[in-house]
């Protein structure tokens, strides 16, 4: 009686209940408010990462250990002190939610999956095995999702290492990057990203997710809307600093030298100026900064009025909205110069790491930062700044794989740099 239960809440009535053998998916199943204890521990190598992400997360923090959509994502947080782990996989069919304690690494179940001719204790220990096979792919940076339904059977349960081969997720990568596993005996986590710009030869296809996850948590998990695919137009190999390109640049650079030194001469700001822009405007670059106060762009660069095209939003995170601002400051005021500049302790930035619920429109610009927090999530260093700087990056491969703006930068109409403020020492640099 009771799989006849099981079947019709999860709409298989056209399934015979002798089509069932021992180890065959049933359902899932929610262990609360009596989680389940196991035996079962993440690896010590594992542990040490989980230790090293929670001190970055603080106390009520939450974050992606791995996300292709919203029906495949593996989240971790440090609610009150006590560690969350949380896998959903459609296409394997698999679901779970358990506490990890943070001294052995043990995990206690609270959601999990049932499966035929298994009792409650060994429906628990499997999907404690499977979660953290999962949780030792995301620490390595593999492929981590099936499109398939899991066919995985019981292992040692006492083995935090993968015995089962997911299917791959496609990866936010270089399309020319290898591949770098951690060994099994590192516990941090290591670079995915070239060190060295790529060229943007071709962009990556890109996804759109739905809005929520039929687990119903985390609260934080949300859309991060790519911009279409397309192939970029090769891109003129630039002719080095000193080239009639690289003017604009070279000119921001010397105005932000005056402001650092406080030499600054603030040009371009009197009356005379304003009689002539009046007639006619023309800027020599275009600032795509973010909206926080400690970084207006005419101020760093010590630049006057109609000098510059500026463009600001919480994250300088790219819409429709500014990609057309760019391209009109391109087609109808000749503007050849473009920078993207983050900045040190963004505050869009940080709120997005802390995860968590946000009002409709906030959530809007969280989910466009998201895929820098899945990006910087394998970069040694301070996840905050890596997750500023992996974004800003992020936000200037979405121009150049916009279709008006790549045509711009094929003909030479149009450069495009990184930069990265210091809003502590007022400095700004190239981002590599």
């Amino acid at each position: 009686m009771r799989k006849f239960a099981v079947f019709v809440l999860l709409g298989a009535l056209s399934l015979p209940l002798s089509a069932l053998s021992a180890g065959d998916w049933v359902g899932y199943v929610t262990y609360t408010p009596k989680p389940v204890p196991t035996a079962v521990a993440m690896d010590a190598a594992g542990l040490k990462w989980l230790k090293d992400t929670a001190s970055r997360l603080g106390p009520d923090g939450f974050t992606f250990l791995g996300r292709r959509d919203a029906d495949h994502w593996i989240a971790f947080n440090t609610k009150g002190g006590t560690w969350v782990l949380q896998v959903h996989d459609e296409g394997a069919k698999f679901n779970f939610r358990g506490l990890v304690s943070p001294k052995t690494g043990k995990l206690t179940v609270e959601k999990g999956v049932q499966w035929e001719g298994l009792g409650r204790q060994a429906d628990a220990n499997k999907s404690a095995t499977l979660a953290l096979e999962y949780a030792a792919k995301a620490r390595a940076a593999k492929d981590l999702f099936s499109s398939e339904p899991m066919t995985a059977t019981v292992g040692t349960m006492s083995s935090a290492k993968p015995e089962t081969k997911m299917p791959p997720m496609e990866k936010k990568m270089a399309p020319s990057e290898p591949k770098k596993a951690v060994p099994a005996s590192e516990g941090k986590p290591v670079s995915m990203k070239p060190k060295t710009p790529v060229p943007a030869k071709q962009a990556e296809p890109a996804k759109k997710e739905m809005a929520a996850s039929p687990m119903e948590e985390p609260a934080a998990p949300a859309p991060a809307m790519a911009a279409t695919a397309m192939t970029t137009p090769k891109m003129m190999p630039p002719q080095g600093p000193a080239s009639a390109a690289e003017l604009p640049w070279k000119r921001l650079l010397e105005g932000n030298k005056r402001f650092v030194s406080g030499k600054v001469t603030h040009p371009d700001q009197s009356m005379a100026r304003i009689e002539e822009i009046s007639k006619e405007q023309k800027p020599f670059a275009i600032v795509l900064a973010c909206s926080d106060s400690p970084a207006p762009p005419e101020v760093v660069f010590d630049q006057g009025l109609g000098d510059l095209v500026v463009i600001r939003t919480a994250g300088e995170v790219a819409t429709d909205v500014e990609l057309g601002s760019i391209e009109y400051a391109v087609d109808h005021l000749g503007v050849a110069y473009l920078v993207v500049m983050g900045h040190r302790d963004c505050s869009i930035v940080d709120e997005t790491l802390k995860g968590g619920d946000l009002p409709a429109n906030i959530e809007a610009v969280a989910a466009q930062i998201r895929p820098a927090v899945e990006g910087a999530r394998f970069l040694k260093g301070d996840l905050l700044d890596n997750t500023v700087r992996e974004n800003t990056r992020n936000v200037v491969k979405k121009i150049k794989d916009t279709p008006a703006l790549a045509l711009a930068i094929s003909e030479g109409r149009l450069n495009v740099k990184a930069a990265y403020y210091d809003t502590m020492t007022g400095k700004v640099s190239e981002l590599p």
